[in-house]
Order: structure tokens, then C-alpha cells, then sequence
């Protein structure tokens, strides 16, 4: 279990370090263009969902690293809402649902659903991002300049940690997520490969060269 933890405190570390720059940006920077509301309460509801699991399996790894970038995601909703001036309505709603849905299912299941729901959904949301880079590319449009492939392969190195964890320390639910969510950033990587021989083209490059 000691070995396990060492790979927790890993990934963990490196996923928490991932989500403060971004509390820095809009408390010191005071930028908050270009954010979602959605997924500012999303954010809170994996720290939340995580943390809770952690003190669940009693995974101290899980507990501090998961607690640090709840931290930082609550840091993120707040300062949105205070800085974009945010109404009720574009937040609250989905907070209150996911996480007293997330305390129900706990409370009714126990910690191993809980988490289970919780993992299903991060592996949902980088679904999510497969999907849409695929249909892009059946568009013909394969400009994905906006995607930033440092953070995917750096998702990647913490889900090969947790996978580790999952293996050494037979948690199920960590290891299918882990391991699920590795197969996913390799697959956004793949999609967003730079062409060889030149750099990627814009949509309206693609429309004139076609014309």
C-alpha cells in the first residue's frame, strides 16, 4: 500500500499543480474571459466527489491532493462569480444538483458508487472532447490550434499514475477510470498530431485551397 501511495501522491500532485494557475490568472490577473460556468461547478463536483472517496478507502494521497484542487476550483468558481459578475442562475443550479445528487448516491450506495459515478463522469466529459475532435475532422477541418497538447499529455502522465495506484492497491474504481481516461488522452493526442511537413491549416486556408 506504501508503494501505491507513492504513485497517488504523484498524480495527484501533478493534477492539483494543473488547476492553480488558472485561480492565479483570475485573482491576480483578474482575467476571466473564455470560462465556463458549467465547468467551474463540474471542477468542484470531482474535488468534492474525489476527496470524498479518499476518506472513504482512507487514501491520504487521495484525501491532500484531491482537497488542494478542490481548493483551487472552488477559488476558480468564486472568482468567476465575483469577477463576471455571474447571476444565480448560471451556477447554482448545476451545483446544488451535482453535488446533493453526488450526497444521495453516497448516502444510498455508499463511497465505491459514489466514486464510481464520479469517475464515470470525468470519463464522459474527455469523451466528450474525442467525439468532438472527430467529427471535426470528418468536417474536413483539422485546425485544433486551440487544444492545448501540454495539458493532455500531462493528464495522461497523472492518469498512468493513478493507474498504477489503482493496480497496487486494488481500487477498482481508480484503476477503471485511470486506465479508461489514459486511452482517451492518447486519443485526443492522436487527433491533435501535428501534419508533417507543415503546419496545421485554417479552416478558411482549407476553403480557398479547395476553390
Amino acid at each position: 500500500m506504501l508503494v501505491a501511495e507513492i504513485f497517488g501522491w504523484i498524480g495527484g500532485t501533478c493534477g492539483a499543480a494543473a488547476a492553480w494557475p488558472q485561480a492565479w490568472r483570475l485573482w491576480v490577473g483578474r482575467k476571466f474571459q473564455g470560462l465556463s460556468p458549467a465547468a467551474g461547478v463540474l471542477a468542484v463536483f470531482y474535488g468534492v466527489g474525489w476527496t470524498g472517496y479518499g476518506l472513504w478507502t482512507q487514501s491520504p494521497a487521495q484525501i491532500v491532493t484531491n482537497g488542494i484542487a478542490l481548493t483551487a476550483a472552488v477559488a476558480v468558481l468564486a472568482g468567476h462569480v465575483r469577477l463576471g459578475q455571474l447571476a444565480a442562475r448560471q451556477w447554482l443550479p448545476l451545483l446544488v444538483i451535482t453535488l446533493g445528487g453526488l450526497a444521495v448516491v453516497g448516502l444510498v450506495g455508499g463511497g465505491t458508487v459514489a466514486g464510481s459515478v464520479v469517475g464515470a463522469s470525468i470519463i464522459f466529459a474527455i469523451g466528450a472532447q474525442v467525439v468532438s475532435l472527430i467529427r471535426q475532422r470528418r468536417r474536413g477541418d483539422h485546425d485544433v490550434r486551440g487544444v492545448s497538447r501540454p495539458r493532455w499529455w500531462l493528464s495522461a502522465f497523472c492518469n498512468v499514475m493513478w493507474m498504477c495506484f489503482g493496480i497496487l492497491a486494488l481500487d477498482w474504481v481508480v484503476l477503471i477510470t485511470s486506465s479508461t481516461s489514459v486511452l482517451l488522452c492518447a486519443a485526443v493526442l492522436a487527433l491533435t498530431m501535428p501534419p508533417r511537413g507543415g503546419s496545421t491549416p485554417t479552416p478558411a486556408a482549407q476553403v480557398a485551397a479547395s476553390a
